[in-house]
């Protein structure tokens, strides 16, 4: 797959990204992150490896929580429970990684009630 196809292919036609979480985003999230800031588009992403590579921020559940959270619930179908009856989870804390380097790359100036709620700020 060409991702940077895909990036130039966007160009003019977007003003910003939503990067979706999954393995390969995970995993190329230092490739998305560079070509993000080379066609001049701000990004977000759920996984925090996307703004500690230099993506802008990073907004999402804590992994660890939610694969503990899925741990808990697959020894309950084990155990017996049906899956249709275990109630729904939602995650009880959500990360905000925020990354000024690239945010001034940008020409982007983050609010101060912004930075002070978040998690993390990359300097």
């Amino acid at each position: 797959m060409d991702i940077e196809a895909a990036f130039s292919a966007l160009r003019g036609r977007s003003q910003a990204l939503i990067i979706l979480p999954s393995p390969m985003t995970w995993t190329l999230s230092e490739r998305v992150a560079e070509l993000t800031i080379k066609y001049r588009l701000p990004g977000a992403s759920m996984a925090p490896e996307f703004a500690e590579a230099g993506g802008l921020l990073s907004y999402g559940p804590q992994r660890e929580e939610a694969i503990d959270r899925c741990a808990v619930l697959v020894s309950q179908v084990l155990r017996g429970a049906k899956p249709g009856d275990l109630p729904l989870e939602r995650p009880t804390k959500l990360w905000l990684i925020i990354n000024l380097k690239t945010a001034k790359a940008f020409g982007l100036t983050v609010p101060e009630s912004v930075l002070v709620s978040a998690d993390r700020v990359i300097r």
